[in-house]
């Protein structure tokens, strides 16, 4: 990394004013960093310091007192992508006739060569209180006494120097760094929660987490790089599906410390050099406490280039490649693990899922029934019997493990006010209300499952694996009840294959017309609907996959940008519209031709909330069989 000749001037501000006091006592005998004709100077940076902020004060040093002619050229070895360093360019610079200052973050890594051709190899001393005190009355106008320095040198020191703006006062100073909260207090691996081990509900996150462990204990023992493990992670789920939760059990089953920090409380910070320097504080924190695990929250709101307004693209692009660049630079480093976060990961900048970034996008769906027994019996410690957990699980349908710690939560709560031991019953009592799903309505909603269910089969869409109903429904639930099919994941997939799959969506919603002569609102309530999900698969083909009436390609990323194309494009959502009513029909068809099936489905599922795929299986061949 070079700086020689900036085209533009550097304005002296606070940071760069005392980072030149740190190199011109550095420097010593040898004088002025701008001055220096012949001699070559190594300076070593404090540990942890910001390596292009010291760059930027050289160049500024130079530019403000030399001519262009007689400026030394200030540099920093090249890193490759793995980390290395490359001293090349710089020991091509050694043999010309003017002044040579190099900057490395640690003597071990200077090249023989580089050390004995220099004429004094040198630290730079951490910032310190009279550096400090100068560089703000320098450029402030402000002054600080000697205790009100050091104070401001307890904070983190790259969001310090961003807070000092001209026209605040030192309480302001402090004030707007506080707020920041970058990270917690805790200084090592915290191990008063649950361990990842203890958790249910992760699934395929789960063992990314155990595995990393494993690595994480064979690289302490020497038996592998850190380059070998994969440290990077994006989780996306639906809100309160305890992304935090895992993050934090994931430090602990690794033994890591726990930096988290969220991109609302970088962008709290003010203007974009507060937000960046917030930003870099993050990782430096992470850094400074490896091996750690630094969780980035409401990774989304960092946005995706490809996305943004004219009117705010140079800022938005700017925050997106400096996290970029503090990513990257978090790789190079041994014992840094980063796990971002997102309700929303189609709004998130390709670049970031990138190998050796966040390499790996898990998701993580609402928990099953079992999973469900699971994290309330973390969350109660074992004090419930297993028949109790089957019986909490199965009335929670729909709730996400947060909205479980809070049933849990509640029930505690009432207990001791109650004074009584928490129970099955109590912990019943403290679910939000529910409706019972009773009457006409549970035979509705049990003709519709039937319906997907009939469909799915018929189609030969997989393996039915259940179909039920839930016995009442709470405002949490987004669904009734399901019809859940095993297929084999496919490479590609043709214009059928989608046809199918919309049919099969559509096929509870067609057997109530069948049955009833009406509809409910149940096949389209919510993103995650029937009709939605549908309406989602048709755009894209249409839009994207060259299965429309005309050959097009308009890639829309998201749900929404999705749903934004159709109302644009008027010739698209009337091809969606028709390519729906078409498997509408065809799946009414399926339900005609099978009645007796559905109708027997539809009385068992009344009858017993919930049935086998094997069940529905059976009805359908003797069926198909009588048909015959």
């Amino acid at each position: 990394m070079a700086f020689p000749n900036r085209p533009r001037l550097l304005e002296p501000n606070v940071e760069r004013v005392v980072y030149s006091l740190g190199i011109r006592k550095a420097l010593g005998d040898l004088g002025d960093i701008a001055y220096l004709r012949r001699p070559i100077a190594v300076l070593r940076l404090p540990k942890g310091a910001d390596e292009k902020g010291y760059l930027d004060a050289a160049a500024m040093m130079m530019l403000v007192a030399a001519p262009k002619q007689e400026q030394a050229r200030v540099l920093a070895p090249r890193r490759d992508r793995r980390g290395a360093l490359n001293f090349d360019e710089i020991m091509l610079e050694v043999a010309e006739e003017r002044g040579l200052v190099v900057l490395v973050d640690d003597a071990r890594n200077i090249p023989g060569r580089l050390r004995a051709a220099a004429d004094v190899v040198a630290d730079i001393a951490p910032v310190s209180a009279v550096d400090l005190r100068t560089a703000v009355e320098q450029v402030l106008g402000l002054s600080l006494t000697d205790r009100q320095a050091r104070r401001l040198l307890t904070l983190p020191l790259d969001v310090m120097l961003a807070a000092m703006r001209p026209g605040r006062s030192v309480k302001e100073i402090v004030n707007a760094v506080r707020a920041i909260d970058v990270v917690s207090e805790q200084s090592g691996p915290d191990q008063s929660g649950p361990r990842l081990e203890a958790l249910g509900g992760y699934g395929e996150a789960r063992r990314w987490g155990l595995d990393l462990a494993e690595d994480v204990a064979a690289w302490r023992d020497g038996q592998i790089a850190w380059t070998e493990l994969d440290a990077g992670l994006l989780l996306s789920g639906p809100p309160g599906t305890g992304k935090t939760l895992y993050a934090a059990a994931l430090a602990r089953s690794c033994d890591l410390s726990f930096v988290p920090t969220s991109v609302a409380q970088w962008q709290a910070t003010g203007h974009l050099g507060d937000l960046l320097a917030a930003m870099r504080a993050s990782f430096k924190m992470a850094t400074e406490r490896a091996p750690a695990l630094l969780f980035i929250d409401e990774f989304d709101s960092i946005g995706d280039r490809a996305r943004f307004s004219a009117d705010h693209a140079s800022y938005s692009t700017q925050v997106v490649n400096g996290l970029l660049e503090c990513i990257d630079g978090s790789s190079r480093r041994e014992g840094v693990v980063v796990v971002g976060a997102t309700n929303n990961p189609d709004a998130i900048d390709p670049a970031f899922l990138r190998q050796g970034r966040l390499g790996r996008h898990i998701r993580i769906p609402l928990p099953a029934m079992e999973d469900r027994a699971t994290i309330a019996d973390t969350y109660l410690n074992g004090a419930l019997s297993a028949k109790d957990l089957r019986e909490f699980a199965a009335a929670t349908e729909g709730m996400s493990g947060a909205d479980i710690e809070g049933v849990v939560k509640e029930a505690r709560r009432r207990a001791r006010r109650s004074m009584v031991r928490l129970d099955g019953r109590l912990l019943q009592a403290s679910l939000p209300p529910a409706l019972p799903l009773v009457g006409h309505e549970r035979w509705i909603v049990s003709v519709h499952e039937a319906g997907h269910a009939v469909v799915g089969l018929a189609l030969e869409l997989g393996e039915l694996q259940s179909v039920g109903i839930v016995p009442e429904v709470r405002a949490t639930q987004t669904s009734a009840g399901g019809a859940h099919f095993q297929s084999v994941p496919k490479i590609v997939r043709s214009r059928q294959s989608y046809l199918d799959e919309i049919c099969l969506r559509l096929g509870g919603i067609a057997a109530e017309r069948v049955f009833t002569g009406s509809v409910t609102d149940g096949a389209g309530a919510g993103v995650a609907s029937d009709i939605a999900v549908a309406s989602d698969m048709a755009t894209r083909m249409v839009s994207e996959f060259g299965m429309g009436g005309m050959l097009r390609h308009l890639h829309a990323p998201g749900f929404e940008e999705r749903r934004q194309l159709r109302i644009q494009h008027r010739e698209i959502e009337m091809e969606v519209a028709s390519l729906l009513s078409e498997q509408l029909e065809r799946a009414e068809v399926i339900i005609r031709e099978r009645m007796t099936v559905v109708d027997a489905v539809a009385r068992l599922i009344v009858q017993e909330g919930a049935l086998p795929g094997t069940v529905v299986a059976r009805l359908m061949s003797a069926g198909e069989g009588e048909a015959k």
